[in-house]
């Protein structure tokens, strides 16, 4: 069934100011932030559900932020409110995860990177991408650990038909 609340403003710029963070080999969580109003129990549930592919403990790939619910407001405002972590070094600075909507279970999350340009590049281009809970965590590790990159992650976005093809054939 379709989430028939009003469906949030998911736009954000096309680029972002995080070159600093380009060499940067730290490895802290994805933080974990909604747009939607879900229960308190119901939003820890996605946290480790967004972790439980990782093989690292509870809040080491996926956390919530002190300020994680942005209820009715833009993407925008997360894009906006994200770069103020770096001062406590407790989040990734690149890579976050934004549950959009109250059927993120059938829907899936939002990946959000604020650098998936070629690294070449100068400009910091943002990209983001549904995926399931399930591999949201485990694609953010891959990513830091240069395993897989931003867009052979969204190649594989489960919501496509593209996606959902290679999902079936595992």
């Amino acid at each position: 069934m379709a989430d028939r609340q009003s469906q949030p403003d998911l736009e954000i710029p096309a680029t972002a100011p995080v070159q600093r963070y380009r060499t940067s080999s730290d490895m802290h969580p994805a933080a974990l932030y909604t747009l939607t109003d879900i229960p308190a129990d119901e939003f820890n549930e996605l946290q480790r559900l967004c972790e439980s592919r990782t093989g690292v403990g509870h809040g080491k790939a996926v956390k919530l932020t002190p300020r994680a619910r942005f209820i009715g407001e833009p993407l925008r405002a997360v894009f906006n409110y994200h770069p103020e972590l770096d001062r406590q070094e407790e989040f990734d600075a690149i890579m976050f995860i934004v549950a959009t909507g109250r059927n993120w279970r059938e829907n899936g999350v939002l990946l959000v990177s604020l650098d998936a340009a070629d690294p070449d590049d100068e400009e910091c281009r943002t990209n983001m991408f549904r995926i399931q809970p399930e591999m949201s965590g485990g694609t953010v590790v891959g990513i830091q650990l240069g395993n897989t990159d931003g867009e052979e992650s969204k190649e594989t976005d489960w919501l496509t038909p593209e996606g959902e093809e290679r999902a079936r054939r595992g």
